[in-house]
């Protein structure tokens, strides 16, 4: 199982400090509602969860869903290791929350009875729940029957040589192994259909679908991606929007996983609202929503978010007529009916367009905690906020000569050392020109010398010119005298024998 954290020890401190920024004090308890909820993923027929997992009054945001697969929750068990502040009342509280809403989830719609260990044993200090042992027994009882039962249809189905129905038992025993937590098998189930199924198109796609969720949970990002360009190579002519969405949205999330954010958002802003819940148990519109803007707002520039941005096609893209598709953010009506469902991403995304850092940057530390706490973002939480911050600290000064840090600190309502440190940074990394005065707080940008410059390449362009000239002149001269020229072979020395 990998880490919500970042990547390094030192990713994991960064992300615990961060965490107690957001959630750190009683001012944040709306956050701490949103992140309890919002880390939730929705079950199949989208229904609400309890109570305890959507509080009222959570903000606009907040996702009313439930962790609907054994993937999302074994993610979410790792969550303790990196957000863990015993002294925060809040944050104890949004993990018990949290904890027992997985624990709900577990013993409703799975048989994992290992991942039910695990939430315990992470969740200890919070006190979810005794070992509920009885369960355990029953449920690996059950499973073991349900096993039993499902493989003696498919070897009556084998016996009799019927494909379709042998088809269909791989199907329903992937499907079991899902629920149980065992992804391998489930993935070794569902290829195995392949030699079961007619040529049918539709055949081929399903099992391309079941295939790519199954290796999404298990975080095989590669099999995703060559299921998707054999599910684009089959169907080469798929009008269904439901399905074109899916392979996008399964193509995005392992452009994400590779850190390739502006190829993921063109993907993800690519999807039909058409896909609504019909895919809950990967990606909920919600999360298309948040996952295309945040990886916008990082990649794209802000001339993009408003403009058309070009997209060139690659091989797991369905082909299209020309070279190019374009596609655009704020002005893409497609993707304003994902927006529409997270405000927050939504004025986030036009604040800083608008130039509105600070409410731009109010809008990202509401999502930050919904970032941190999902299953595929969780990752690149850290990454993409700072990215955010960076281009809206660079886009800030870029018109100006000198600026007040102190002014500067106001927009951005952060400590003036903290944005000291956050320039300091950028300088060093070249991303800007600018010298920083610490005792004024004053942040003067590089003014190139403009007369200086020009004389330097009128110069450089005469230099240049004569060199050339010459060269020419010389090359004239050759062709024009070139029969009072007489090349001689050297003569070789004779080797003594």
């Amino acid at each position: 199982m990998r880490h919500i954290a970042g990547f390094s020890a030192e990713g994991r401190k960064r992300e615990r400090e961060q965490s107690r920024r957001m959630m750190g004090n009683g001012d944040n308890e709306s956050e701490k509602k949103t992140t309890t909820s919002a880390a939730l993923k929705s079950n199949g027929n989208g229904s609400s969860t309890s109570a305890a997992a959507s509080p009222a009054g959570a903000s606009s945001s907040t996702r009313n869903t439930s962790p609907q697969n054994s993937a999302s929750v074994r993610k979410l068990t790792q969550l303790p290791q990196n957000v863990q502040e015993p002294q925060n009342d809040n944050v104890l509280q949004f993990l018990k929350d949290l904890g027992t809403e997985l624990v709900r989830v577990i013993k409703t719609e799975t048989y994992d009875t290992k991942t039910y260990g695990e939430v315990l044993k992470e969740f200890d200090y919070v006190n979810i729940e005794d070992s509920d042992d009885v369960w355990i027994n029953e449920t690996d009882k059950k499973a073991q029957a349900t096993l039993e039962k499902l493989e003696l249809e498919l070897n009556s189905y084998k016996t009799n040589f019927i494909k379709e129905s042998v088809r269909m038992a791989y199907n329903q025993l992937g499907d079991f192994f899902l629920k149980k937590g065992d992804f391998q098998e489930a993935l070794k189930s569902f290829i195995r259909t392949r030699d079961y199924s007619n040529s049918s198109p539709q055949y081929l796609i399903d099992m391309c679908l079941r295939i790519i969720k199954t290796s999404l949970y298990l975080g095989n990002y590669s099999l995703v991606q060559q299921y998707v360009t054999k599910a684009y190579q089959v169907g080469e002519k798929i009008t269904d929007e439901v399905v074109l969405s899916k392979l996008r949205v399964a193509s995005a999330l392992a452009d994400l996983d590779a850190k390739r954010y502006k190829s993921a958002a063109l993907k993800f802003i690519e999807c039909n609202i058409a896909i609504d819940n019909e895919y809950n148990d990967v990606a909920t519109a919600h999360d298309i929503a948040l996952y295309g803007g945040v990886c916008a707002l990082a990649s794209f520039t802000r001339r993009e978010l408003s403009s058309p941005a070009k997209k060139k096609n690659s091989k797991d893209d369905k082909p299209r007529r020309g070279d190019e598709s374009v596609v655009s953010v704020i002005n893409n009506m497609n993707f304003e009916n994902f927006l529409e469902l997270v405000p927050d991403v939504r004025a986030m995304i036009v604040a800083f367009y608008e130039s509105k850092y600070s409410k731009c940057l109010e809008n990202l530390n509401k999502l930050l905690p919904v970032m941190m706490t999902d299953v595929f973002l969780c990752n690149h939480a850290l990454y993409l906020y700072e990215t955010i911050r960076s281009k809206a600290l660079k886009q800030y000064v870029s018109p100006f000569t000198s600026v007040d840090m102190q002014q500067m600190a106001a927009t951005f309502s952060c400590p003036v050392e903290d944005l000291e440190k956050d320039l300091a940074r950028l300088i060093q990394n070249k991303e800007i020109k600018a010298r920083i005065d610490s005792h004024n707080k004053i942040l003067y940008a590089r003014v190139v010398d403009q007369r200086t410059n020009t004389f330097e390449k009128i110069i450089r362009f005469g230099d240049e010119f004569v060199r050339e000239t010459e060269s020419n002149i010389l090359r004239m001269n050759l062709l024009k005298h070139q029969k009072d020229f007489v090349i001689k072979a050297k003569k070789s020395k004779k080797v003594a024998q």
